[in-house]
């Protein structure tokens, strides 16, 4: 199995990456990292999985490069936000420095033009797309990009986003708790998948039904609790 991290990489201030939206908070909570849940259902049944959630657990940029460095991992799926561009440049720029596992990036900063953005920061391997897709899963086990992921080879750019992803249909959070019943009311995050332009929509993965639990360890299951900051 593969040994993949799943990345909330360290920030000055408080943010929030998630859902192709990344912000700033002057609340004392933090949402769980949706990017990063959806895709621990996908890759955990194939793959050892480690999280950093750097920004909950208040890691420094350089503790939370030593983490990495312990965990050794062969692959890292890191969040990259907008409102942290310039901090998150420099921190993944020296991360790629310092290991040779390919690093992939989930974030809007990349939506736009893919293809352009990996040219330009040439030291990411690859940005997913869509953060309820295989593509990630599928690279993996065949190193070809799969559905909703551009990788960078060589500077030639293959992949992208899947126009007409597979198997996507609309849910109710009713619906949902009738199909998974060991959902909480946390999961309601997991239940709808909004797209800019489309109503609420979520893909049918079979990891969803314990996708819930992965998600509650990855928040509050920290070596220190949040508080005030």
């Amino acid at each position: 199995m593969k040994r993949v991290l799943l990345l909330n990489p360290p920030a000055r201030r408080k943010v929030i990456r998630d859902y192709y939206c990344s912000k700033s908070t002057k609340s004392n909570y933090l949402f769980q990292p949706i990017d990063l849940v959806m895709q621990s259902g996908v890759l955990a049944p194939h793959c050892e999985l480690h999280a950093i959630d750097a920004v909950a657990q208040r890691l420094s940029s350089a503790d939370c490069m030593s983490e990495i460095e312990r965990i050794k991992p062969e692959l890292v799926l890191g969040l990259w936000g907008a409102v942290s561009d310039s901090e998150d440049r420099e921190f993944y720029r020296r991360l790629a420095e310092r290991m040779e596992a390919p690093i992939f990036i989930s974030g809007e900063v990349a939506l736009d033009n893919p293809a352009q953005w990996l040219r330009e920061h040439d030291y990411i391997q690859g940005a997913l797309l869509r953060f309820v897709s295989t593509g990630l899963l599928e690279y993996l086990a065949t190193g070809a990009p799969g559905p909703d992921l551009a990788v960078n080879e060589g500077g030639q750019i293959r992949g992208g986003l899947d126009p007409a992803p597979a198997r996507e249909f609309s849910l109710t959070y009713e619906q949902a708790k009738e199909r998974w019943p060991n959902m909480t009311p946390m999961s309601r995050a997991l239940a709808t998948r909004c797209r800019a332009g489309s109503r609420p929509r979520t893909r049918q993965l079979p990891a969803v039904g314990w996708m819930m639990p992965v998600s509650i360890l990855m928040v509050v299951d920290l070596p220190a609790p949040l508080g005030p900051m």
